[in-house]
């Protein structure tokens, strides 16, 4: 019995969907991500907000941002971590139109 060879996504594929289309890029497989429950949104918002003041209160610098945004890892690796915190000093590095590489936190909920 022949079997067909399951699929697997590039950077290039995962780039050509329609922004804000609810995928992620792991291990080179496209998987779907339903829409986050209101509890989900409440608390994402509730930490933001928490990280957020922290850094304008102390002088610690760096950014906090939230889904959806894409972080590269590798060309089979993109993801959507619903919070990540990048260092003051590594904001250059990282941030493009996407974060290119591993921020300094995330936090998935």
């Amino acid at each position: 019995m022949l079997t067909a060879e399951k699929k697997k996504y590039t950077k290039e594929d995962y780039e050509s969907l329609d922004e804000g289309a609810p995928f992620q890029l792991i291990n080179a497989d496209l998987i779907m991500s339903p829409a986050p429950t209101s509890y989900h949104q409440i608390l994402t918002a509730r930490l933001y907000k928490l990280i957020d003041s922290y850094l304008e209160r102390s002088d610690i610098g760096g950014i906090c941002l939230f889904a959806p945004l894409d972080v590269h890892l590798a060309d089979e690796n993109i993801f959507q971590p619903d919070l990540l915190y990048i260092a003051e000093e590594r904001k250059a590095e990282l941030i493009k139109d996407y974060i290119e590489g591993a921020p300094d936190l995330i936090i998935e909920i």
